[in-house]
């Protein structure tokens, strides 16, 4: 069985979105969606593979690529996480904004892409080598109860874009809560963490990551590792720096006093179950297509 470590550095890509001459590049996880769908007079669970992202990483986009994993099909996962046979393809879309499913609420910074129409154009003899998210890597009611305003968290991401171009693996940065990560931040679906955020950083999984021992009760603790996946990054507060000119050789005249953002080492994250608020939206596409449109739950 896998470790939770392997698993949670496996469910992330690369995004690189453009628009033209404007680009940026921010983080997205893969992230299995389940549900019933109604077709005709039947009821069906259908299983529909997304990429989750910040809605700010792929607004007014029109292009997005991603570069994928590949295995052997006969190959299984493991803690190896990058293996002798594998392959790394370069995945582009290019009707982006026909594909998004954007979070209802404009308050709330989370968007998912269909994973199918990538998907759909692997090899037959190949599959992927990353993990998938699902509703059961969310915290248990059980667990919500002895859940603590500081608890251990890793983030998993592409800091300033920064990743592992040759064997295509992410950036996990660790740190704590900063505020109760169940409980709402001024009422609004978010906490804090205290880790290191940047740019290329949106969109990154937030778990909350206990190895060695973990808590199985208030007061309880077991060998082991747990991961539980809480929410996901979107924005960071800065304070302001005054700089200031220096007189070179060259004498110059200096009216103005430049003003430069710096982060605060503190992120916002999204909570979880916000993730759980786009089923009704992929639903009700997978119901309207399935008369013969794309098909985004292809093979993983």
């Amino acid at each position: 069985m896998m470790n939770p470590a392997t698993s949670i550095t496996l469910c992330t890509v690369r995004l690189s979105c453009t628009n033209g001459p404007i680009s940026g590049t921010g983080t997205g996880f893969f992230y299995l969606f389940k549900f019933s769908v109604k077709r005709f007079e039947d009821k069906a669970d259908v299983e529909i593979p997304m990429i989750v992202t910040n809605k700010h990483v792929v607004a007014n986009m029109t292009s997005m690529e991603t570069t994928i994993s590949l295995m052997p099909r006969c190959a299984k996962l493991d803690d190896a996480a990058v293996g002798m046979s594998d392959t790394h393809h370069t995945f582009r879309l290019d009707n982006l904004q026909q594909t998004i499913a954007y979070h209802p609420d404009p308050h709330v910074d989370v968007c998912a892409i269909p994973a199918g129409l990538f998907f759909q154009q692997i090899p037959a003899d190949r599959q992927v080598r990353h993990v998938f998210v699902e509703r059961n890597w969310h915290l248990s009611e059980q667990e919500l109860g002895y859940t603590r305003p500081i608890e251990p968290i890793v983030m998993i991401g592409y800091p300033t874009g920064l990743w592992n171009e040759t064997d295509n693996r992410p950036i996990t940065r660790r740190g704590l809560t900063a505020s109760h990560p169940v409980q709402r931040w001024n009422r609004e679906r978010k906490f804090l963490i205290d880790a290191a955020c940047f740019p290329g950083s949106s969109g990154s999984p937030v778990f909350l990551f206990e190895d060695g021992m973990y808590r199985t009760a208030a007061n309880r603790y077991s060998a082991g590792t747990r991961a539980r996946f809480i929410g996901i990054l979107f924005a960071g507060p800065v304070f302001n720096q005054q700089g200031r000119f220096e007189q070179r050789q060259i004498p110059t005249a200096v009216g103005t006093v430049p003003v430069v953002d710096a982060m605060m080492n503190l992120g916002y994250v999204a909570h979880a179950d916000t993730v759980d608020d786009l089923i009704p939206i992929i639903k009700n596409r997978v119901e309207a297509e399935l008369a013969g449109a794309p098909d985004y739950s292809q093979r993983r």
